[in-house]
């Protein structure tokens, strides 16, 4: 399929959003075969270089070849801001499209999606047409899967990963040290040299369940709350189209989004604006597809 718009029309850009654990990276590169396309990175931990555990970034295996952009390029120590993330993804983006290509942009900072598409520097609005997909679940099915995660991520070594960077006297507002996992891990890693097996484990679980840090812990879902409703949010806006199914279960939720994006998508880039009517499909999963245009 030909991605190159006429110059008379906009040039087409995906982005895939959705909060931490409902399949994005993996829905991104589904879409990515199937699309002559490339990826670009818009999760604000894993743009940084390192903490490929921690910050779950997609491993260069499970990338099938297809390039992804800003992951696991900046400096682990940067302050890096949502203005350097615009400059770096509209070159991205731009190289991309020039090159027929397809941009998919994906990732969890919704921050960072807003400060690119609303920035008037880039003039991002004026330059592209915008397919949003948004892949939400419910709290249920997210909470079991994350712990599960944390579990996978504790057992690939996860904790040997952030002991290699402790620093007593390391900032946490800045850079890496922001990644969920980090700030949880401090009280383990400086009180582990003087601690049993036991308390160790202990330690451990405390920063996993969040039981002295504040935060939710290493697998809290309060970032897919406050998605959610900034989600919510946008959709009320003028000219922005919206789509949902909902169901129970986690395959479900891969499969039906796959489905469900790379439809939206075909239309998108055929450039017809009739919509298939999704009503009584109220009962499938806790997958919400959201497909807007700006």
């Amino acid at each position: 399929m030909d991605i190159v718009s006429p110059r008379w029309q906009k040039a087409k850009v995906v982005i895939l959003m959705g909060a931490t654990g409902t399949g994005k990276s993996r829905l991104s590169m589904d879409l990515a075969t199937q699309f002559p396309a490339e990826i670009i990175n818009s999760d604000k931990m894993q743009v940084f270089k390192g903490l490929e555990i921690t910050t779950n970034k997609i491993s260069e295996e499970e990338r099938f070849g297809i390039p992804h952009h800003l992951l696991g390029e900046v400096n682990p120590n940067a302050d890096f801001t949502a203005k350097d993330f615009c400059s770096m993804a509209s070159l991205a983006i731009e190289s991309v499209s020039t090159r027929g290509l397809l941009p998919i942009v994906v990732g969890g900072s919704n921050s960072y999606i807003e400060a690119l598409v609303d920035d008037d520097d880039y003039r991002f609005r004026s330059k592209y047409e915008c397919c949003f997909l948004w892949v939400d679940a419910s709290m249920s099915v997210l909470n079991d899967f994350l712990c599960k995660r944390v579990d996978e991520m504790v057992s690939k070594g996860m904790v040997d990963e952030v002991r290699k960077i402790f620093d007593p006297y390391a900032d946490y507002s800045k850079g890496i040290r922001r990644s969920i996992g980090v700030p949880e891990l401090d009280k383990y890693l400086r009180d582990e040299a003087f601690s049993n097996g036991e308390n160790c484990d202990r330690l451990i679980l405390e920063a996993i369940q969040g039981g002295a840090g504040g935060r939710g812990g290493i697998g809290g879902t309060n970032g897919g709350n406050g998605m959610y409703g900034s989600m919510h949010r946008h959709s009320s806006l003028a000219n922005w189209e919206t789509q949902s199914g909902r169901e129970n279960g986690w395959a479900s939720i891969l499969g039906r989004s796959n489905k469900m994006a790379a439809k939206s998508i075909n239309v998108f880039l055929q450039g017809n604006k009739e919509r298939n009517d999704q009503e009584g499909e109220s009962a499938v999963l806790v997958d919400v597809m959201e497909e807007y245009r700006l």
